[in-house]
């Protein structure tokens, strides 16, 4: 973490992320276990929002993450 930003490096394509505040609470919360609705949840918390108002920015980042090889749908192999 470096401020509100967390630095992710991929050491398998030798690459650094740099992550916003945002990104960063949805990267933590890709456990496995808690859903894209508790995701867009504890975002909305988080910053004072109402969740519709951040459920496609979660879904977006999400893409992102698995289109940069940060996460995998378990369903959808890399």
């Amino acid at each position: 973490m470096v401020d509100d930003e967390m630095i992710v490096f991929d050491v398998a394509a030798q690459r650094v992320h740099r992550l916003n505040a945002s990104a960063s609470i949805i990267w933590r919360r890709c456990d496995g276990r808690t859903s894209v609705d508790e995701i867009a949840n504890h975002l909305a918390t988080a910053h004072d929002l109402p969740v519709a108002r951040v459920a496609d920015d979660v879904q977006r980042t999400l893409a992102e993450l698995e289109r940069h090889g940060l996460i995998s749908d378990a369903s959808t192999p890399l």
